[in-house]
């Protein structure tokens, strides 16, 4: 079954009459019947006496079915790309219909590894009343009432926004393509993985040329920054030596970012919180200094300098 299937079911999409349940947006008119210019109001399609909010004619209307198409995107990409199952969960209006929402379940599923949206539920809603705009977002429970409205959607940061704006259609597009990254990031790092597995990394020159393209030249004068720079380089060594790093990958493109990024992670206060899913291969592989990991940036920096097929850049020409 479809995700809008289900929401047939559960008696969402249609109206308990049995009409088709959308939303609309008329003219909006003073008692005696003077036409209010600019303004529009927002009611429900099988009962033009409600009026869910009175908005200017610039606002664009979004929907229920948006958040199933979104929905379903997400659902497609992780059957198509990793062969799971995503799991609609719940599906639902409140406050007499203003609010739209549904929720789907990503399993702690190994085939997911990699990917931050594994193991939390994808929480997608919208307003008819201006009380959000669509959004999406992960946390660790679903919607099943206003309470858990408030907490998984204005309470959370937004994988996607979407704004009843003229530009809304445009960022439906852009949502799509948001959300199947969100899987489709996996498999591109499994791919990446995999080509850093192949590349061989000695210890010799991970601690002679890849450290000091991280931590910068060691300083030449004996003094506190000299010391503090040979406590880093060791505690970076010592991450590749632990059980964070596994033996096998030791002595590999793929064991040296490991073992940068858990010194990082685990040995100093990191900033920024944690990463969009949407932005998942930035968090592992292309990392960027912007997201709070610079000495993983700087490692692959150096990485794609000293692989650049593995990047699918062209290998440099020897003068």
């Amino acid at each position: 079954r479809t995700a809008y299937q289900i929401m047939e079911q559960i008696g969402v999409a249609p109206a308990d009459d049995g009409r088709q349940f959308t939303i609309k947006g008329l003219p909006l008119y003073l008692e005696d019947g003077t036409l209010v210019e600019g303004f529009k109001a927002i009611v429900p399609s099988v009962d033009h006496d409600t009026v869910f909010d009175c908005v200017t004619t610039s606002y664009e209307v979004i929907q229920n079915e948006v958040l199933l198409d979104l929905a379903e995107t997400f659902m497609e990409a992780a059957q198509a790309e990793r062969q799971i199952d995503i799991p609609l969960l719940s599906a639902g209006t409140l406050r007499a219909r203003r609010l739209a929402f549904t929720s789907l379940g990503v399993p702690d599923d190994d085939a997911l590894d990699g990917l931050p949206a594994r193991g939390y539920a994808l929480n997608i809603g919208t307003s008819h009343d201006r009380t959000t705009p669509l959004v999406a977002t992960l946390s660790q429970t679903i919607i099943v009432c206003a309470n858990t409205y408030r907490a998984n959607l204005l309470g959370r940061p937004a994988e996607v926004t979407i704004r009843h704006t003229a530009s809304a259609p445009m960022r439906v597009e852009l949502a799509r393509s948001v959300l199947r990254e969100m899987i489709g990031a996996a498999t591109e790092l499994d791919g990446m993985i995999y080509r850093l597995l192949n590349e061989e990394l000695p210890a010799a020159k991970f601690g002679g040329e890849a450290l000091p393209a991280v931590l910068g030249e060691r300083p030449v004068e004996d003094g506190r920054a000299k010391t503090m720079y040979d406590g880093r380089r060791n505690d970076i060594i010592d991450e590749m030596m632990s059980a964070r790093v596994p033996a096998e990958y030791r002595n590999t493109a793929w064991g040296g970012l490991q073992a940068v990024q858990a010194w990082e992670q685990h040995s100093r206060t990191q900033r920024g919180g944690r990463h969009r899913a949407a932005v998942a291969i930035e968090k592992l592989v292309v990392n960027r200094s912007e997201d709070g990991y610079p000495a993983a940036h700087k490692y692959m920096s150096w990485c794609q300098e000293q692989y650049p097929q593995v990047f699918g850049l062209e290998t440099p020409v020897a003068a």
